[in-house]
């Protein structure tokens, strides 16, 4: 599961702060990769939100899009992530 983002660094803060709340964990930055570990997800310096290995649930990614429609922050790619959640 990719959410697609192309955004700067303040809206890209927001977004590891929507992926922290999902979580309930803090977020560890990667100086090297300038990429944010959350859990199972990664938040790279564009802002897409990747998952590697364990994918969200069903739930996971609808609450998700919650938070980051309460920022105004939907992913580039929202249709084909609602395609697959249904």
């Amino acid at each position: 599961m990719i959410f697609v983002y192309n955004v700067p660094a303040n809206k890209r803060t927001k977004i590891v702060a929507n992926v922290q709340a999902l979580y309930e964990i803090k977020a560890v930055y990667n100086r090297s990769t300038r990429e944010y570990a959350i859990g199972p997800a990664t938040v790279e310096r564009n802002g897409t939100v990747c998952w590697r290995g364990k994918q969200p649930t069903k739930r996971q990614v609808k609450d998700l899009i919650g938070l980051m429609m309460n920022d105004d922050i939907l992913p580039d790619n929202i249709f084909e992530i609602y395609e697959q959640v249904g």
